[in-house]
């Protein structure tokens, strides 16, 4: 045994048989080429590490312990490369391939560092390091590709820049691609193995729960084999075979590589860049909590069918967007509330359970909610349906899509068009704007619509396509009023607007526009049209020439310009007042005050007690039977209609009024009236004028005020004058009866045979032809002197009331002696009582004949007649 020492020049040293210590300089690096022959012996070779030369072990079981790397020393019959801590072994492959065993002399359970420098080539170390050490291997300096296997322990391995094989044998590994094309063999244990930086590498993860990561997003082949493995992948366009076992993926961007035997895929990032057939390789889809409820799946490539019902369960929902993909594409969601996006082409979105949203994309798409709230974007000619739930579509303006509510209060949402939509079971019309074109077959399909920005304003309906019916009362939310615009229709149409301020335009046919509640505003078009009015502000605009159109008010109306007819509605006590035109005004069972204003004007009462206001000598009016109490308040002549009771004349003009065969009353105004009651048992009140009143039943009756001017009464009866009454006149050929009142009366007989009494009063009697009898029954004096204009001595008769003159005896014919006639006027002798004074035509009435006093006159005749006692008779 003999121990050598190295210097640091080119040294030769050969050693005995015997078990030799070759020494370096303090155990570091030699200088020169060194040789160094061990000879026979175990010898031990402390040389730190040589720069060059050759070490030969000889025979025996030799040494070499090394700080660092090999150089390019040549190793040969050298059994045992004892490796000291804290030092990075760097060699060759050959270098390594020399050594029987490998040792870490002061760790045994140290992973050795090794750090490949040179040519590649092949090296086992599975047999060279024993118990539980392994290695740390790096080949990034190698000049050529490797081949390692790795020990039975845990190795890390990593390639060079060329085209190398990894195999970790036992243990659980770590196998790192390098630059090249690299296979990379986990052997058995659960190893880890990743593809390196340039090459398409294969990873065979064999047996054990091994993790195969693909980052360079090349085409990379990766096999799990036997165990559970996971596949970390990021951009990879290879190939993932699973093998046996529930494997599993994670990762974010898949690429274009395709899965087979995988089992599980495990969203680390929260979102995910995948293609539908790689989705659709796994049977289930998770993620980790940190990320929250909802994977993002960002698709491109093919289209093709995804179901995440059965994949994704728990509480985790989905976002999957196939904006990116090249075809069609199916998906059906889970059972929470996912986000579906479609592509550009014809897409099929299930949203399963949850609330879901669901966007179809281009293309003509079909779109099925399932259970739960679900949105659905809807355009082109899609198909939606929402399922269970209370459902949102939300629809591109001028569609063609068709909709399907299901169960639930299901929401369409528009811009502003509803286009050709075809739709049902939608309850409610959301417009984002504040106006929106729509037919009114989509209007009358809602129960509810209204203004996403303009929630209590108005929202404007531009109505398209046919007409019909519209009732905005219950339909539209809040304080919003609806602004309905029918010009465009294609025929007419009716509809009711809400309790706020509503504005609606007819269309050019036949509409029905009732505002509501509020002060609307109604405009029509060039039908026939019926306006409904409920409140005094409202406001009716029609053109000239616009059809015959028709109001009908629920409060005081006046028509407006252009509208020829009001119908008053409901049961209250209404107004209704007509315009220029000739007009039809209607009243209701209240009572009504209607007034056709200038026209001629039709008027109809109704049940209640009317008024009608007429001025124009071809108004009418119509009362049914028992049809209240009517009035008709006239500025022109005017006989009442059938069923009317009361005529009020109106102004200052002389007017006439006549009634008809019901018991009337007629009112003249201040001019000139003349009122003839007609049939029935009439009233009459004259006025301020000179009135003249037409009885013909003995229960008319006529009403005077004081200093209302010179009135008469015109009767075809028996008739005493009433107050403030001055003439009458008695009518027809029947032997008829007049008296007057207090006032000095004009009594005028007819060409019957009358009688006449002024009554008191210095009164007017003209007697007319036939038989006639004047009347002298009141109490003598100087304010009660009557004058008969007309007295006939062959036919006519005084005919004085004993009572009065109390003087003359008995009654009868007044005889010889009791009359007297002279020039004087004065009786002649103790018998006169009656005196006619034939050049004045007085008749005195002498109480105590000759004697002094006693004479009063009591009326005057004509002067000059032969008048006799006969002509006189005492009752």
């Amino acid at each position: 045994m003999a121990n050598y020492n190295l210097t640091v020049g080119n040294d030769v040293l050969i050693g005995t048989e015997g078990a030799d210590n070759f020494y370096g300089v303090n155990s570091g690096v030699t200088g020169g080429t060194d040789t160094l022959n061990g000879g026979g012996g175990d010898d031990s070779f402390y040389v730190g590490h040589l720069a060059a030369g050759t070490v030969n072990g000889g025979s025996g079981i030799d040494t070499v312990f090394i700080y660092g790397g090999l150089g390019t020393v040549t190793y040969t019959n050298v059994e045992i490369l004892s490796v000291t801590e804290f030092y990075v072994l760097s060699g060759s492959v050959s270098q390594f391939a020399s050594f029987g065993r490998i040792v870490d002399s002061t760790d045994p359970l140290r992973q050795i560092p090794i750090y490949l420098a040179g040519a590649g080539g092949t090296v086992d170390f599975s047999g060279r390091l024993t118990g539980s050490q392994s290695i740390n291997l790096t080949g990034s300096d190698a000049t050529s590709g490797v081949v390692i296997t790795g020990t039975a322990n845990g190795d890390e391995l990593r390639g060079s820049k060329f085209n190398d094989v990894l195999n970790g044998g036992g243990g659980a590994d770590w196998i790192g691609a390098g630059d090249g094309n690299d296979t990379l063999n986990g052997g058995d244990g659960n190893d880890t193995l990743s593809t390196g930086g340039f090459g398409a590498d294969t990873l065979n993860g064999d047996a054990g729960n091994d993790t195969l990561s693909a980052y360079n997003g090349l085409a990379n082949t990766l096999n799990g084999g036997a165990g559970n493995d996971l596949f970390l992948i990021f951009g990879n366009s290879g190939t993932v075979d699973g093998g046996a076992g529930t494997d599993t993926v994670k990762g974010s961007d898949f690429g274009n590589t395709t899965f087979t035997n995988v089992e599980v895929l495990n969203i680390d990032a929260g979102h995910i860049f995948a293609k539908i057939p790689q989705l659709a390789s796994f049977a289930a889809i998770v993620n980790l909590p940190v990320f929250g409820t909802q994977i993002t799946f960002v698709l491109d490539g093919d289209g093709g069918v995804l179901d995440f019902s059965t994949r994704v369960t728990g509480t985790r929902s989905v976002y999957a967007t196939g904006q990116d993909v090249i075809s069609g594409i199916t998906i059906t969601g889970t059972l929470n509330g996912d986000r579906l996006e479609g592509s550009e082409f014809n897409d099929t979105l299930n949203g399963g359970g949850g609330d879901d949203t669901l966007d179809g994309g281009g293309g003509d798409d079909t779109l099925d909610g399932g259970d739960g709230a679900d949105t659905l974007y809807g355009g082109g000619s899609d198909v939606l349906r929402g399922g269970a739930g209370d459902d949102r579509f939300i629809i591109l303006d001028n569609t063609a899509a068709t909709i399907d509510g299901g169960a639930g209060k299901d929401t369409i949402v528009v811009t502003s068009a509803l286009g050709s939509l075809t739709f049902s079971n939608v309850e409610v019309l959301e417009i984002e704007n504040g106006y929106v074109f729509a037919s009114l077959a989509h209007i009358n399909a809602f129960n509810t619509i209204f203004s996403t920005i303009y929630p209590n304003t108005v929202i404007l309906f531009n109505l398209v396509g046919a007409g019909g019916t519209v009732d905005f009362s219950d339909r539209l939310t809040g304080e919003c009023a609806a602004s309905v615009d029918g010009q465009n229709l294609s025929s007419g149409y009716k509809v009711v607007g809400t309790v706020n301020n509503d504005f609606f335009i007819g269309s050019s046919f036949d509409d029905v526009l009732n505002g509501g509640g509020g002060a609307d505003e109604l405009v029509g078009g060039f039908g026939n049209d019926i306006y409904y009015l409920d409140n005094s502000a409202d406001v009716i605009v029609e053109a000239a020439g616009g059809g015959t159109d028709t109001a009908r008010s629920f409060v005081n109306w006046t028509l407006a310009n252009n509208v020829e007819r009001l119908e008053l509605q409901g049961t209250g006590n209404l107004n209704g007042t007509g315009n220029t035109l000739n007009n039809t005004l209607v009243g209701n069972a209240g009572n009504n005050v209607l007034n056709g204003g200038a026209g001629n004007d039709y008027m109809m009462g109704g049940a209640g007690n009317d008024i009608f206001v007429v001025a124009a000598a071809r108004d009418r009016t119509v009362e049914n039977a028992s049809g209240g109490t009517d009035t008709i308040r006239s500025y022109i002549n005017w006989t009442l209609g059938a069923n009317v009771e009361r005529l009020e004349l109106q102004g200052t003009g002389n007017l006439n009024g006549a009634g008809n065969s019901l018991n009337n009353t007629l009112v003249g105004n201040v001019g000139n009236n003349l009122l003839n009651g007609g049939a029935g048992n009439d009233y009459m009140v004259g006025g301020a004028g000179n009135d003249i009143f037409v009885v013909a039943s003995t229960e008319d009756r006529t009403v005077e005020n004081a200093g209302g001017g010179i009135d008469t009464v015109r009767s075809y009866i028996d008739w005493t004058l009433g107050g403030n009454v001055e003439r009458l006149e008695l009518q027809g050929t029947g032997n008829l009866n007049g008296a007057g009142n207090t006032a000095n009366n004009t009594l005028v007989g007819n060409v019957g045979n009358n009688l006449l009494n002024g009554g008191a009063g210095n009164d007017y009697m003209v007697g007319g032809a036939g038989n006639d009898i004047f009347m002298f029954d009141t109490a003598l004096g100087a304010s009660n002197v009557d004058t008969v204009a007309d007295f006939n001595v062959a036919a006519d008769t005084i005919r004085l009331e004993n009572a009065i003159f109390s003087t003359i005896a008995g009654s009868g014919t007044l005889t010889a002696a009791q009359f007297a006639s002279n020039a004087s006027g004065t009786a002649q002798d103790a018998s006169d009582r009656i005196i006619y004074e034939t050049d004045t035509g007085k008749l005195i009435y002498d109480s105590n004949g000759s004697a002094a006093g006693g004479a009063f006159h009591f009326g005057t005749l004509a002067s000059g007649l032969a008048i006799t006692n006969a002509d006189f008779f005492m009752v």
